[in-house]
């Protein structure tokens, strides 16, 4: 019960799409959901959520349901490539918060470019 009241990062054990949200407020939730509690909670949030994350969950076979659904796991998870801290870390985690205060378009777009340049992406690469 202790990790319910800690900082943590959620996402739903089934869903036709990868979401990752941050629970600030001590949520308690249920066995559909799988919950990550440590350090640097920001900066593996905004990796989860990004495109390349997704991008390398459809191919490495995550599991599947039988409707295709993906099955995303504490197993999984630990095996997604999510790059150490860096010099953009600050801007990062300060992009994080904004949009978990109130979403904007321009954060996530900016969030995302950010990402691009840390995995070291062409524009090109960016887009596929």
């Amino acid at each position: 019960m202790e990790d319910f009241s800690k900082p943590k990062i959620i996402w739903k054990i089934i869903g036709s799409r990868l979401a990752f949200t941050m629970d600030k407020e001590g949520y308690i939730v249920n066995n559909a959901c799988y919950l990550m509690t440590g350090e640097y909670l920001l900066h593996v949030l905004a990796f989860l959520n990004s495109s390349p994350l997704i991008w390398y969950s459809e191919i490495t076979n995550m599991n599947k349901t039988g409707v295709g659904d993906a099955q995303v796991g504490a197993q999984n998870i630990i095996l997604f490539p999510i790059p150490k801290q860096t010099q953009k870390d600050g801007e990062i985690t300060s992009v994080v918060n904004s949009l978990l205060n109130e979403y904007s378009e321009e954060n996530a777009n900016r969030l995302q470019n950010l990402i691009y340049d840390v995995f070291g992406l062409t524009n090109e690469e960016s887009r596929v």
